[in-house]
């Protein structure tokens, strides 16, 4: 997690509130804009202020985007009016530091649904139906489009594939 805010109070807040909440997590802080190239880790969640020592969050952010486009982008701000300016970065959340808890909590439960989203389930396969011949297949949810069941089999649709898997719409 990378966290960036010119008020120190805030980036240790913020990093004990991760540390707490998450296990086995890395918290990198700064109270300055860093230099991207610089940054050595992929960050799963970036904590970003919407001014940072006079300079433009958001300006920063739209940088951050092209080198961890990955990475969930959370504003946080005592300027509740500026969210609608940071909607072209498509954030996660917009964090009031004046409503932490709250809005702390809503992040918590979308940054898990992020995360269900980017588990690999593995599916065994009928090997027999599938185009491929392959007995199992991992798949990532946001990589299916939908499912349908046909005679006691799951057919799993994807952008380029479709795969029939040995179970019933219950299991899936």
């Amino acid at each position: 997690v990378l966290v960036v805010d010119d008020d120190l109070r805030s980036c240790e807040f913020i990093k004990n509130e991760i540390e707490k909440d998450f296990e086995n997590v890395n918290v990198e802080c700064y109270d300055f804009l860093p230099c991207i190239e610089n940054l050595s880790n992929d960050y799963d969640v970036i904590f970003l202020d919407i001014f940072v020592n006079n300079q433009s969050g958001i300006d920063y952010a739209k940088q951050l985007k092209k080198h961890f486009f990955k990475s969930a982008i959370v504003f946080i701000s005592c300027k509740r009016e500026l969210i609608f300016q940071t909607q072209e970065i498509s954030p996660l959340c917009f964090i009031r530091k004046s409503e932490f808890d709250y809005d702390y909590t809503v992040f918590k439960c979308l940054f898990q649904e992020k995360r269900k989203a980017k588990k690999v389930y593995t599916f065994d396969l009928n090997k027999n139906v599938n185009k491929k011949k392959i007995s199992q297949i991992k798949l990532v949810l946001d990589d299916i489009v939908y499912v349908e069941c046909y005679m006691h089999e799951l057919i799993i649709h994807t952008h380029s594939e479709e795969y029939v898997a040995k179970m019933t719409m219950k299991q899936f």
